[in-house]
């Protein structure tokens, strides 16, 4: 990630939102895929707690050449969940959809305010 000096923590947390909301929108979607697979368990992950597990983890360096390269694995990896019973609910599937779409918005929203604000204060700043 971007040094947090120049950007600020708020923006790297919010890409951490949404490469977890990239995650969950990917589980969610082979759970709708195989809805009529026999014996096919729904995968899940917990956004808040992955969020929460990557605004506090480590990070797990690549072999970088130079100290300035971006560490595209900072964070830890989202724990998925299985569930215990096979099949797939449509309706909590759907549910889990709506959510994920509405944090997805958010973080969304909020990453363009953010750059909105550096905008201002680039352009506004030199007056």
């Amino acid at each position: 990630m971007p040094d947090a000096r120049i950007i600020g923590k708020t923006i790297q947390d919010l890409v951490r939102s949404l490469d977890i909301s990239r995650k969950r929108q990917g589980l969610i979607s082979g759970n709708l895929a195989n809805i009529e697979t026999p014996d096919y368990h729904a995968k899940d992950l917990d956004f808040r707690e992955s969020l929460q597990k990557a605004m506090q983890g480590g990070s797990k360096d690549l072999s970088r050449t130079h100290s300035k390269h971006y560490n595209v694995m900072e964070g830890s990896s989202p724990e998925i969940t299985t569930a215990a019973k096979a099949g797939v609910d449509i309706d909590q599937e759907m549910a889990n959809l709506a959510e994920n779409n509405l944090m997805y918005r958010s973080s969304v929203e909020s990453l363009l305010r953010k750059f909105a604000l550096i905008k201002y204060a680039i352009n506004e700043g030199g007056k």
